[in-house]
Order: C-alpha cells, then sequence, then structure tokens
C-alpha cells in the first residue's frame, strides 16, 4: 500500500511510525528492503473492560500540541488550567512565606522605632526638666533687623535722579525734585515745565509717568496744567522698599 501511493502521489515515505490500540493486531514483520524506515513507539500499559492492554497511541498524542486539539476553547482552557495548577499552588506558597516574612520584618523595625523614639522623647523630657526654656526678648532685634534690610534695599538717590533723567521727554524740565525716604517707602515730588506745544508736551508727560511707572514706581499723584507758552506738571510718586 505504501508503495503504491508512492507510485501515485510521486511521494517519497522516508518514515513510518507504527501505533497499536487496544484493538489493534499484531505488528507486523516489515521486509528489510524496503524503502522506508520503521519506528515502533514505546507501549504502555492500560486497563480497558477489566482487560490488560499494551498501547502507543498514548505516547503518540502526548507528543502533539494541545492546541491543535479538536476540542473546545473552554476545554483547552480547563485541560492546561488543570496542568498549571501545581505551578500556581507553589507560587502562591511562596507568595504567602514572602509576605510572612515582609510582615515579620516590618513588625521588627515599627518595634524598633518605637523603642528609640521613647528613648529620644525620654532626653527630651530629662533635658526641659533640667533646663526649661527661657524666654528672650526679640521684637527690638527683629525690628532692627528690618530696619536695615529697608535701608540696604532702598534706592540710592543717584538711582532715582537716574530714573527721572532717563525718562524724561525732549523738552521738560525739571524745576523742584524732592525724595524723602520713610520707613518702608521712598516718596517722591516732581515740579517742572515743558516748553512745547500741547499736544506734544502731554504726549511726552505721559510716556514720562508711563516710564517711571515701568520702573516700579506707584504714582500718587499726576497733575498737568497748561499755559500760554509752556505747560507745567506735578508729579508725587512711591515705591516700596520691601
Amino acid at each position: 500500500d505504501i508503495t503504491n501511493i508512492e507510485a501515485e502521489n510521486r511521494i517519497k515515505v522516508d518514515s513510518v511510525f507504527l501505533l497499536t490500540w487496544i484493538d489493534s493486531a499484531q505488528v507486523p514483520v516489515w521486509p528489510e528492503d524496503a524503502g522506508s524506515e520503521f519506528y515502533c513507539m514505546e507501549e504502555e500499559s492500560i486497563s480497558f473492560n477489566g482487560e490488560s492492554h499494551d498501547v502507543s497511541f498514548l505516547n503518540a498524542v502526548r507528543m502533539l500540541s494541545g492546541i491543535r486539539a479538536i476540542s473546545p476553547r473552554m476545554e483547552k482552557l480547563c485541560y492546561y488550567s488543570r496542568k498549571a495548577l501545581p505551578y500556581l499552588n507553589a507560587l502562591l506558597f511562596f507568595a504567602i512565606l514572602l509576605f510572612a516574612a515582609g510582615y515579620f520584618w516590618f513588625d521588627g523595625r515599627a518595634n524598633l522605632l518605637e523603642t528609640q523614639i521613647k528613648a529620644v522623647n525620654a532626653e527630651i523630657a530629662r533635658v526641659q526638666k533640667e533646663a526649661p526654656l527661657r524666654e528672650v526678648p526679640y521684637k527690638e532685634t527683629l525690628a532692627f533687623a528690618k530696619e536695615l534690610a529697608c535701608y540696604r534695599a532702598a534706592p540710592s538717590y543717584e538711582k532715582v535722579v537716574n530714573d527721572i533723567s532717563e525718562n524724561l521727554q525732549e523738552g521738560m524740565l525739571v524745576d523742584v525734585l524732592k525724595v524723602d525716604y520713610a520707613k518702608d517707602s521712598v516718596n517722591i515730588e516732581i515740579f517742572g515745565n515743558v516748553k512745547a506745544s500741547f499736544e506734544v508736551a502731554y504726549r511726552g508727560y505721559q510716556k514720562f509717568e508711563n516710564g517711571l511707572r515701568r520702573r516700579g514706581y506707584n504714582v500718587v499723584k499726576s497733575q498737568f496744567d497748561t499755559k500760554i507758552q509752556q505747560s507745567e506738571f506735578l508729579i508725587k510718586l512711591r515705591k516700596k522698599i520691601l
């Protein structure tokens, strides 16, 4: 039969595996000059209807992957779950051991920290009892330090003059400049005139005022008056120190 199949299909059968089942006949004797190699699978003994049979079919089935079986997907899942159950049990057992060891380790650390905290609290209580804290006056020292900080942060007179000079527009002249250094601010009063037409003078005054605002000066009062030949302005500024 094998020779006929090879001739009909133009193929070559190199190996033949012999499988036996409970109703298989005796294994035939194969001729030595056959073109194929014959292999007999290892047999195992099973019991069926009270009779013992030596079969090799089950060993062949075990060599195949369960994924290629025709069983439904749920049956395959149950099969592989049952096979993996011993490994899952071992993994769960080691996880329980790990959690138990971690619990005892953290419990020991917590007890050690509790002992150390009690010792520190006892030492603090002893020190407070031996040397009670005394109230030290600090308000005057703090006020003095704050005053020094204000003086250090306050802009110098030269800085104030430079800020004003750099923002003066064309035709603007300063007649009176007053600078008063208060506790936490600098108060400035500027009185001057602009020798230009009203439109040019007022536009220049607005630029002057906005430029000082950008440098951190707050406008407290702003007054601009126009006369026949010139315009006069009065502006009061304040700059916070801290």
